[in-house]
């Protein structure tokens, strides 16, 4: 791996969840842990991707076969014993050596390759940087909206850090930790498409009503690329 790598990172378990229901339900042809997973392999500034899953879920009965038969064979399924984000996310920094991690929640389809490697790109312009985020024009950091958040970057010494020092509370948010210490992490925020500015969209599939509008989307834009300002449009509606 070379000195300095990027892993991109597919978080499948948020405490006390069942991966094998909403990852399996299908956009178009493809189950939606597949189809985050491939999308983020098209991104040209990863190194690699790698699933962390929590070792909760491998330890349900059919936990693990739930998980791994959605994933594609050529990726590697990495089950952390660390029951939180801060943990999983060192544990893929152990298992990789990566120098900096993207993490992709699976609740969220809409994965832009383009936006994604504008991270790996500014965070490579800004080697002090120990995150990269999205956010709206005002400055807003669109993790506090409910727009969703496409995807983040982190330094392997930022996590490295929050591990020594996030209280048990902290270790399940890690974005909330290093924004509430900006005199300890460098962070950095770039915007989002213009067309998404307008505060009518949502692109996490957390309740059903946003499974059923983001299906449809699918449906009507197909799957290869994605238009923000048809998706705007569509789910300003």
């Amino acid at each position: 791996m070379a000195v300095t790598s990027t892993m991109g990172v597919v978080c499948v378990q948020t405490p006390n969840e069942q991966p094998s229901r909403k990852h399996r339900r299908k956009f178009g042809s493809r189950p939606l842990l597949e189809l985050i997973v491939r999308r983020l392999t098209d991104c040209q500034q990863l190194d690699g991707v790698v699933v962390v899953a929590g070792r909760a879920s491998g330890d349900k009965a059919g936990g693990s076969e739930a998980v791994a038969d959605l994933v594609p064979a050529d990726i590697p399924i990495l089950w952390a014993e660390q029951p939180d984000l801060v943990g999983q996310l060192n544990s893929a920094l152990d298992a990789t050596g990566a120098t900096g991690l993207v993490k992709i929640d699976a609740d969220h389809p809409f994965v832009d390759p383009v936006l994604v490697d504008r991270l790996v790109t500014t965070a490579q312009s800004q080697p002090e940087c120990d995150y990269v985020g999205f956010c709206f024009r005002d400055g807003r950091p669109v993790i506090r909206s409910r727009l969703g958040n496409f995807a983040e970057w982190y330094s392997a010494d930022a996590l490295r850090r929050a591990e020594q020092t996030a209280t048990v509370e902290d270790r399940h948010h890690v974005t909330r930790f290093l924004c509430s210490h900006p005199d300890r992490f460098r962070l950095r925020f770039i915007p989002v498409p213009a067309a998404l500015e307008s505060g009518k969209v949502w692109l996490s599939v957390d309740n059903h009503e946003a499974w059923e509008h983001a299906q449809t989307m699918y449906d009507w834009l197909g799957h290869e690329g994605l238009d923000w300002d048809r998706i705007a449009e569509m789910m300003s509606a």
